[in-house]
């Protein structure tokens, strides 16, 4: 969003996405939008399966819906393609090969860790790479996941970046270790560590009785974090926000005083590139609490700017929250 906010400055930026979500958080004027279709009338869905068949191809798309793609960035003089995960990239890839501009491909997380245990995925994610102009990373681990060594030289690995100026602490009250405030922020799914988390704060909290833990975002495992804090006797402690808007997110993090991010390798592979949400809370002063986890060590310096733990290590996780609550010259240092 603010990439493409920063980019319209300058050019037409046209989007084609499978749906606008989110309008009301993420207000945004395009030049162009076009909506994914998967089949633009029964006709084409047949011709598009005899078509499959006598290519000997397992493309899916509609043959109507992208030869209306490609007249689509012909009609207005597209130069440069962006791909946003490179899953959409390999969905994508019989129209790129219809048109003669150069596209780059930008890996975020799960396209360059859980998608690579698709067979078929990490066979068709290199020949992708192969043909792209750039493929972007925002951490240097996603190199190795990838395993593509003949076009590293096409690999730019660039951070997230956020603006410093946007997100500034504004007046952050002092806390005394009886009232701290710990706050998580972001997706509620198994490589953000959550429950975990909740289990932490309930052993913490036995040894600072009125600290309190705010959970911001929404995710699959947003119900069992609910019911895990019933069960813990924690819900007194325990604010769920679901998702809220970006002023939200800046009024959370400017009054608490521990941002805290679990992240770790889910059991299906899932990872993190470089948390947003992690760079954010810097930004806002807050002290951070986080792990050795994919691109996190860029950002966070272990006793330097925040502290790290390596990941599952709970034990490690109650010892360096409990250091962060009850010194608070530390946090403020951090």
């Amino acid at each position: 969003y603010r990439q493409v906010l920063a980019l319209s400055k300058i050019y037409n930026i046209h989007l084609l996405a499978n749906s606008r979500q989110n309008e009301g958080f993420f207000p945004i004027v395009l030049s162009g939008y076009l909506e994914f279709q998967t089949w633009l009338n029964p006709v084409d869905r047949i011709l598009s399966a005899i078509l499959r068949r006598v290519n000997g191809s397992s493309d899916k798309l509609s043959y109507s819906f992208k030869s209306k793609v490609v007249k689509y960035i012909e009609r207005n003089d597209i130069k440069v393609v962006q791909i946003h995960y490179g899953t959409l990239a390999v969905k994508y890839n019989s129209i790129l090969s219809q048109i003669d501009i150069p596209y780059i491909v930008s890996f975020h997380g799960f396209d360059a860790s859980k998608a690579l245990l698709n067979e078929s995925y990490a066979t068709s994610i290199s020949g992708v790479c192969q043909k792209a102009f750039y493929s972007l990373l925002s951490s240097p681990h996603m190199v190795n996941n990838l395993r593509l060594r003949d076009v590293n030289s096409k690999f730019k690995v660039i951070p997230y970046g956020i603006d410093v100026q946007e997100f500034s602490p504004t007046g952050k009250a002092q806390s005394d270790e009886e009232s701290v405030h710990i706050l998580h922020s972001g997706r509620i799914t198994p490589k953000k560590g959550v429950p975990d988390l909740i289990q932490t704060f309930g052993i913490v909290k036995d040894m600072f009785p009125k600290i309190h833990l705010h959970i911001l975002g929404d995710g699959n495992e947003l119900a069992l974090c609910k019911s895990l804090s019933r069960d813990l006797d924690l819900s007194e402690s325990i604010t769920f926000y679901g998702a809220k808007p970006i002023d939200k997110v800046k009024e959370l993090m400017n009054d608490c005083d521990i941002f805290v991010l679990n992240s770790r390798i889910a059991e299906d592979g899932d990872m993190e590139g470089l948390p947003n949400a992690l760079l954010e809370a810097m930004s806002m002063g807050m002290a951070v609490l986080s792990t050795r986890h994919a691109g996190i060590p860029m950002a966070v310096k272990h006793m330097d700017n925040g502290l790290l733990v390596n990941e599952h290590d709970t034990d490690e996780l109650v010892k360096m929250l409990s250091l962060l609550i009850s010194d608070g010259s530390l946090r403020d240092r951090f």
